[in-house]
């Protein structure tokens, strides 16, 4: 009898102890102590890892979304590579490479020496 009094004082501490408005382990779990945890966390935990948070047909449309955005980024960077190869014929797999990796710099030098600058010669292969 006197320890389950013990541990209710223990208890009664402890709930005395936090803020108010904050429930247990300052409220911040939003699961009500280590019970609410094995009682609420585990099924949640397991239902997220399972069914994620998409679910199977949002994972599926969400991966075939960045599968495009993936084909339209390569995509939009080949035409600078090509375009670098030829425009370079000393160097065009060099300059391909360079065309490639840094697209939007190499059509930016490429527009400025053709159209703004009006260089005579340059890239006639295009």
């Amino acid at each position: 009898m006197a320890a389950a009094q013990d541990t209710r004082a223990i208890q009664g501490l402890n709930q005395a102890n936090q803020p108010p408005g904050l429930g247990g382990l300052g409220g911040l779990s939003g699961l009500g102590g280590i019970e609410g945890f094995h009682e609420k966390g585990a099924a949640s935990t397991a239902k997220n890892v399972v069914g994620g948070v998409l679910g199977v047909a949002g994972a599926t449309l969400w991966m075939a979304v960045m599968l495009a955005i993936f084909v339209i980024d390569v995509g939009m960077s080949i035409l600078p590579a090509i375009l670098a190869a030829r425009c370079n014929p000393k160097h065009p797999f060099l300059m391909g490479l360079v065309g490639f990796f840094f697209s939007e710099i190499y059509m930016f030098q490429y527009l400025l020496r053709k159209l703004v600058l009006k260089q005579k010669g340059y890239c006639q292969a295009v």
